[in-house]
């Protein structure tokens, strides 16, 4: 699918099980990492098989791309400019594609999570923060958060997973940005779960499940 939002053409998946009839489906958004694509991190988490089974929307974006298909962003996703988040095109795509998906099937906007892979992580961390009225939890995967933790009334549970002291990618220990995104957390009075899955930097197997 395609939809214009904050002026940019942008691609997404969608999965709406249960056809015309089923109602007040929890959503979830799954985002991938730097250099992926909707189809590798559908593959890696097999995600759409689980909201078939499970009954749930699933929507999976694409990250920013100018016309001829160069990433806008070195970490595929809007993490700036957060302060003022109107101006962040990322931000305003989980904004577009919620209304987008809500007018065409029936969801319940108590239950959106999100969830992602590395800079999917960064990104489901970032909507936790600064979407707190609308997500239900997140749970990032070798994610993290960067900046300052916003002063938020809403108190998203969280549950951060990570692949241990081997989990580096593009030169950065995402062993140790999950450490500081669990201080974060904790100094911010948010519920949150840790789960140093030990395998790396990867989607960890049977974290789908969970």
């Amino acid at each position: 699918n395609e939809i214009i939002s904050a002026e940019i053409k942008r691609q997404f998946h969608v999965v709406l099980p249960g056809g015309a009839t089923a109602t007040n489906l929890p959503v979830v958004f799954l985002f991938h990492g730097k250099g992926g694509d909707i189809l590798g991190i559908l593959n890696s988490t097999k995600m759409k098989q689980l909201a078939e089974s499970e009954q749930f929307v699933l929507i999976t974006p694409r990250s920013a791309r100018d016309e001829k298909g160069k990433r806008l962003f070195d970490i595929d996703w809007s993490l700036q400019s957060l302060n003022n988040d109107m101006d962040n095109v990322d931000l305003v795509l989980f904004d577009d594609l919620l209304k987008c998906v809500g007018e065409v099937a029936s969801i319940d906007k108590e239950r959106v999570y999100v969830t992602g892979m590395s800079g999917g992580g960064l990104m489901s961390t970032s909507l936790g923060a600064n979407r707190s009225k609308t997500i239900a939890a997140a749970a990032p995967f070798s994610g993290g958060y960067l900046g300052s933790w916003p002063k938020s009334q809403h108190k998203v549970p969280f549950l951060v997973g990570w692949g241990g002291k081997k989990d580096i990618s593009n030169k950065q220990s995402f062993d140790q940005m999950a450490k500081d995104l669990l201080v974060m957390l904790k100094d911010n009075g948010h519920e949150h779960a840790a789960c140093n899955h030990g395998q790396a930097h990867k989607w960890p197997k049977g974290a789908t499940a969970l």
